[in-house]
């Protein structure tokens, strides 16, 4: 996450105007039908797994990447469908 300091710290305008942004934040997140299933992984770390897994040890296409980085596991619910994203694989 990140560092939120204390409320008190604010004037009242200003704690108005975080509780909005914030609230806009959330929403917006929940647009977001293409998410990543990876966690804290980074991408960087997935295609040099990908590299490693080749025969050939070339760089995965960025296709590949986005493949890999959408995998679902069975038996887990998402909040996202998973249609789209199959689709574009």
């Amino acid at each position: 996450m990140g560092y939120y300091p204390p409320l008190g710290n604010f004037k009242p305008s200003r704690i108005f105007f975080l509780k909005e942004e914030s609230r806009k934040n959330r929403a917006n997140r929940q647009l977001a039908d293409d998410m990543h299933t990876m966690g804290p992984t980074s991408y960087a770390f997935m295609r040099e797994k990908l590299k490693q897994e080749d025969p050939n040890k070339e760089e995965p296409s960025k296709a590949k990447v986005y493949g890999a980085s959408r995998k679902r596991k069975p038996g887990k619910s998402y909040k996202t469908n998973f249609a789209k994203t199959k689709q574009m694989i």
